[in-house]
């Protein structure tokens, strides 16, 4: 979800509550996790640092928590050193709003692919609805007009009913389609930026099956990637190396092909162009190693 949606869906909430004091802390919070687009250099530099990246670390419960707490401190002593005479809330207050809009972030990042680590540092498993593509185009586009008008004085988030009437259309909407497509194909399945192009995908043990679905024109291109392909005999890959670790993060499907003493693992929806996101991280070259005794 694109940083302006967090920010108009979190003040919202805090306005129609009746706290429009807090909103400057839960915006804070609600945006303050997209930080972490700045975390690749890390995970380019050292792959063991993997979780380092968009859609990350921060993007956990526990790094949202964390991540809004941090910030929220750091906002209160600006605003203490830059003007001494302000104070509308209480410290606690306004952490609390801060962790708030932080958990909003997630839940509203948990709809749409490629998924979100909410357990980490338990598991870097990623969990999603998956009901729309992340950014939303609709979202972001009812997101920028809401803000034009309030900007040309034509509305307030003290009347927001017209943007939670869309968001909350656009999201049924979303989650309907996920149904019919669902009930129409088998596998998993992703929606494209344009929501009536979608991908199934089915595993099975030595193949990724990727079945392009339109709404208008129903089940279209099959395409079939073996999992493995090549491996030399007597040889094994380290599963555990941190490159590869980091490239299963990224990924959608895994699948490798094995020459001499390298193996290059794929993920094929987005090295053959199916998904674009993430942009990076699409396949890796490594090299495998002689099973031991051999």
């Amino acid at each position: 979800m694109d940083s302006l949606t967090h920010a108009l869906a979190i003040t919202v909430v805090f306005t129609a509550a009746g706290r429009p004091e807090l909103v400057p802390f839960a915006v804070l919070g609600a945006v303050v996790l997209d930080i972490d687009v700045v975390f690749h250099r890390f995970s380019d530099r050292d792959p063991r640092l993997y979780i380092f990246t968009h859609g990350g670390i921060t993007h956990s419960i526990a790094g949202a928590v964390a991540t809004s707490v941090l910030f929220a401190v750091i906002g209160l002593i600006v605003v203490t050193m830059a003007l001494p005479a302000y104070g509308p809330v209480s410290p606690i207050l306004a952490i609390l709003a801060a962790i708030a809009g932080g958990l909003s972030h997630i839940v509203l990042d948990y709809l749409a692919y490629p998924g979100i680590p909410l357990l980490y540092p338990l598991s870097d498993h990623k969990f999603t609805l998956g009901i729309m593509a992340g950014p939303s185009i609709f979202l972001t586009v009812a997101s920028i007009i809401y803000l034009l008008l309030i900007v040309a004085g034509l509305a307030d988030t003290g009347h927001p009913l017209p943007y939670v009437l869309f968001f909350t259309a656009v999201v049924l909407a979303s989650v309907s389609l996920k149904v019919y497509v669902g009930s129409r194909i088998d596998g998993k399945t992703i929606p494209g930026l344009i929501p009536i192009d979608w991908l199934a995908v089915t595993e099975t043990p030595d193949t990724v099956r990727v079945i392009k679905y339109s709404l208008l024109r129903g089940p279209g291109e099959n395409i079939v990637f073996e999992k493995c392909r090549g491996q030399p005999a007597g040889r094994q890959q380290d599963m555990e190396s941190p490159e590869l670790k980091r490239l299963r993060y990224h990924s959608y499907a895994v699948t490798e092909e094995h020459d001499g003493d390298k193996v290059r693992y794929i993920d094929p929806l987005r090295e053959h162009g199916y998904l674009w996101y993430p942009p990076y991280y699409k396949s890796v070259r490594v090299p495998v190693k002689k099973e031991s005794g051999r």
